[in-house]
C-alpha cells in the first residue's frame, strides 16, 4: 500500500514537471522556428532569452540590432589633407558605430513571449516589420534632406561671417543623425544608399571646413605670458577650422590682456599660487562685438613656474568659441 501511494506520488510529480514544461514552452515553435510565424521577407525576427522577462525581451530586441549592426560596425574620425596646390581639405571616414546605431533603430516590437520554469528561463520574441520602417526611414530621411539642404544654403549666404558656422555645424549634426538613417534604411531593405540632395555627409563637412576657413581672424594679446596665451587661443581657433591671418587680412581681431601673478593662500606651506586673469573681446573689423572672454583663478604647486604652467593649461581648456 506504501509502494502504491509512493509511486503515485512520484508520477503525480512527474506529470505536473511535464505539464508545466509543455505549459511554459510547449506549442511555442517560434522559439526555435520564428521565421515560421513572421517571414524573412516581411520582417526581421529574433529571439532572445534570460533569466527575467525584462531582460529576454531586452535581448531580443538587442539582437535585431545586432543584425543590422553587423554591417554597421566600425568607427568614425575626421581627417584633413593638403592637396597639391597647397589647398587644406577636410573630410571625414564614415563607419557607424553599433552602439551608436541601436538607439536611432526605430519599430522593435515585441510579439511573444514564454518561459520555461525549470530551467528558470523566460523567451520574448522580437519583431520589426520591414515594408513599416522603409516607409519611416525613408519619410525621416527626406524630411531631414529639405532641413539640411535649407540649412546650408542659409550658412553659405553668410560666407566669411562667423554667424555661418552655428548655421553649418546644425547641418553637420543633422547629417550625421540622417547618416544613421540611411545606414539602417540600406540593411534593412538590402540595396543600395538612398540619395540626398546635398549628397552625403562628407559633403556637408567639406562645406563645413570651407565656411569656417572663409572666416579670418588676427590675434593680438600684451601682458604676462602674452605670447603663450595668444598662441593658446590661435589653436582653439584653428581647431574650430577658422583662418588665422594678419590683421591687415582679418575681418575679425582678437584682442586681449593677462596677468599672472604670484598671490598668497592663508595656511598653504606646500605649494605655491598664482593668480591668473585673462580678457579678450572679439570684435568684427566694423566694430561691433562677436564675444568676450573673462578667464580668471588660481592655481598652485610646488614652484611659480610650475604654477604658471599649469595656469596657462587651464586658461588654454577655458577657451570656448
Amino acid at each position: 500500500m506504501k509502494k502504491n501511494i509512493i509511486s503515485s506520488v512520484f508520477f503525480y510529480f512527474l506529470a505536473a514537471a511535464i505539464l508545466v514544461s509543455c505549459a511554459s514552452t510547449g506549442g511555442h515553435s517560434w522559439i526555435s522556428s520564428p521565421e515560421k510565424k513572421y517571414s524573412s521577407d516581411k520582417y526581421i525576427v529574433a529571439v532572445g532569452s534570460g533569466s527575467s522577462k525584462a531582460t529576454a525581451e531586452s535581448n531580443a530586441k538587442l539582437a535585431i540590432c545586432q543584425q543590422l549592426g553587423e554591417k554597421l560596425s566600425g568607427s568614425q574620425r575626421t581627417v584633413s589633407s593638403v592637396d597639391s596646390k597647397g589647398k587644406n581639405y577636410g573630410a571625414i571616414d564614415i563607419d557607424i558605430s553599433e552602439q551608436a546605431i541601436f538607439s536611432h533603430i526605430h519599430g522593435i516590437s515585441i510579439k511573444e513571449t514564454a518561459s520555461d520554469l525549470r530551467k528558470h528561463t523566460f523567451y520574448a520574441l522580437a519583431v520589426l516589420n520591414k515594408n513599416d520602417e522603409i516607409t519611416y526611414y525613408s519619410s525621416r530621411i527626406a524630411s531631414s534632406d529639405m532641413e539640411i539642404s535649407s540649412l546650408i544654403s542659409s550658412a553659405q549666404k553668410l560666407r566669411g561671417d562667423i554667424a555661418s558656422l552655428p548655421t553649418i555645424k546644425q547641418a553637420v549634426k543633422l547629417a550625421q543623425d540622417n547618416e544613421y538613417c540611411i545606414q539602417i534604411l540600406s540593411a534593412i531593405r538590402s540595396s543600395g544608399r538612398p540619395l540626398v540632395s546635398y549628397g552625403g555627409l562628407n559633403d556637408v563637412v567639406q562645406k563645413a571646413y570651407d565656411l569656417a576657413q572663409a572666416v579670418t581672424v588676427s590675434v593680438d594679446f600684451s601682458g604676462d605670458e602674452a605670447y603663450n596665451i595668444e598662441q593658446s587661443f590661435v589653436a582653439v581657433l584653428k581647431e574650430r577650422g577658422m583662418n588665422v591671418v594678419s590683421s591687415k587680412e582679418a575681418k575679425y581681431i582678437l584682442q586681449g590682456t593677462s596677468t599672472i601673478e604670484p598671490t598668497e593662500v592663508v595656511g598653504q606651506t606646500l605649494y605655491v599660487f598664482v593668480r591668473y586673469n585673462v580678457n579678450a573681446v572679439l570684435k568684427s573689423v566694423s566694430g561691433a562685438v562677436v564675444k568676450n572672454f573673462e578667464i580668471t583663478g588660481r592655481e598652485g604647486h610646488l614652484s611659480i613656474s610650475q604654477a604658471k604652467n599649469r595656469a596657462l593649461t587651464v586658461i588654454k581648456d577655458s577657451i570656448e568659441f
